[in-house]
């Protein structure tokens, strides 16, 4: 399990991201005054990643029946998963009743007509229930920033970066072959931090393959930063 103090660490982040850059309403706590909101600060950004509001909110307002209410939620998640798996995103470990409030996940799964599921199997207690809906929020905000905003990094966009050495423009093909797990625009990414790297360290070349272990100790980001601020980085 991710460590209480990671989430909660995530959570911060997020918060602080989307009240100064997306929100017209400040949030103060995540993803709880999401979930009070039916979700609808993710349409809020995904509209402004994109231009274009996205299809699939339901409406709420005209339904009285707390049943009805718990499955058009439900419906509105599952359509909003499945559009952006559609467009890539890694999301096959979220299900979209993690989602819901957690008096409406319970209600919901003793909806469930299935003969191979057992609701007393998978009513989760408030504390688990709360971890999966917090892990759930956070992935799904991260790969919405992933197929939308890192998206938009591509060939043409790397090449017009500027402090790009003009010598260092041609990408190798093994750069662009996306794969499940890593796509282009986050080799384009790597690519951009060994660059920088190997200007600022000639003579010893770097290949960085991960966002995680190879950036560890901070060497790469120091050497990037003096790249571009120059001699007085190192002050």
């Amino acid at each position: 399990p991710i460590p209480q103090r990671e989430l909660e660490k995530a959570c911060e982040s997020i918060k602080n991201w989307l009240n100064q850059n997306v929100l017209a309403s400040y949030i103060s706590k995540f993803p709880q005054d999401i979930i009070e909101s039916n979700g609808s600060q993710m349409y809020d950004l995904i509209q402004f990643l994109t231009g274009k509001s996205p299809a699939g909110k339901a409406s709420l307002t005209l339904i009285t029946k707390k049943t009805e209410k718990i499955k058009a939620l439900h419906k509105q998640y599952d359509d909003l998963l499945r559009v952006l798996k559609e467009n890539g995103a890694l999301l096959n470990t979220l299900r979209p009743e993690y989602l819901l409030r957690h008096a409406d996940y319970n209600t919901y799964i003793k909806q469930q007509d299935n003969q191979y599921l057992i609701p007393s199997m998978v009513k989760l207690s408030e504390s688990k229930f709360v971890y999966l809906s917090t892990d759930a929020w956070i992935t799904l905000f991260y790969q919405i920033l992933k197929i939308y905003f890192l998206g938009k990094v591509n060939l043409k966009t790397f090449k017009m970066t500027p402090g790009m050495p003009p010598e260092k423009l041609n990408v190798p093909d093994y750069y662009l072959d996306g794969s499940n797990v890593i796509g282009i625009p986050e080799n384009l990414l790597l690519r951009w931090l060994e660059i920088h790297y190997e200007k600022m360290k000639p003579g010893i070349p770097k290949r960085i393959k991960n966002f995680g272990e190879d950036l560890r100790d901070g060497h790469v980001f120091a050497a990037v930063i003096q790249s571009y601020v120059g001699n007085g980085a190192s002050k």
